[in-house]
């Protein structure tokens, strides 16, 4: 007995018993292109502090994820680009959401950060090239990013000689965005089935989108390596004028 993807049976996927309504896939395929407006917000905070790479990043993984899941539907679909072309780019701009939100916590200098957000993509790129639906890329790339994360604060705890970063920090951001990206890893990797998938992927997307705007640094953080060169560049040129 073969299935069809909308519930019909039989060898000629004929029997309409189990079949869901049109209006259930119609719902279905609004969620999944819908839920992706939750990432607006973190583009908007991206944008208000500075975080310009991290705002493009956004909405490339919005508008992609949007267009796969509008292409991917079975009776309702509108392919703005071939399938193929959409499931990479969606893929791949999800991946790269995680390494670039997590890059941006790293407490390096700009120059650095920029390069690690180039770096990881290139990674990131090849991976989905090589096994699409692998998640042992994703989670490699994500793990490295998150162990240079944690170097990072070891040494600007050790440093300041006090925590980093803050309780405050921890309480108000850190571990509520670590909370929300759990909750929605366990849901895509054990709850999400084929039966339930608009429903749990389109809370997938509203839980990632909501752990990026909770962790997203201040404008301040990646602003700090500028001022400081700029007020030793300015030192520099007053000790100059001086002499």
């Amino acid at each position: 007995m073969s299935n069809h993807s909308r519930g019909y049976r039989g060898y000629g996927c004929t029997d309409a018993t189990l079949a869901r309504p049109d209006w259930i896939e119609l719902l279905g395929t609004c969620l999944l292109t819908i839920s992706n407006g939750a990432f607006l917000p973190a583009i908007i905070v991206a944008l208000i502090r500075r975080h310009f790479i991290l705002a493009f990043m956004f909405l490339f993984n919005m508008f992609f994820s949007t267009m796969y899941h509008a292409c991917d539907e079975d009776l309702y679909k509108y392919c703005m680009f071939d399938y193929s072309t959409l499931q990479i780019s969606d893929f791949y701009a999800s991946y790269v959401s995680f390494w670039a939100t997590l890059t941006a916590l790293t407490q390096v200098r700009t120059k650095w950060r920029d390069l690690l957000y180039v770096v990881g993509t290139m990674i990131i790129l090849v991976a989905v090239i090589i096994d699409l639906h692998s998640m042992w890329g994703f989670l490699a790339t994500t793990l490295f990013a998150a162990v240079l994360m944690a170097i990072s604060w070891v040494v600007v705890s050790v440093r300041r000689k006090r925590c980093f970063p803050e309780r405050r920090q921890w309480l108000l951001t850190i571990l509520p965005g670590v909370l929300l990206a759990a909750v929605g890893l366990v849901l895509y990797t054990a709850v999400e089935t084929d039966e339930n998938y608009a429903y749990v992927h389109s809370v997938w997307h509203v839980l990632m989108a909501s752990a990026i705007v909770v962790v997203m640094p201040p404008r301040e953080v990646v602003e700090k390596d500028f001022s400081e060169q700029g007020s030793r560049n300015g030192l520099r040129a007053d000790n100059s004028a001086g002499s």
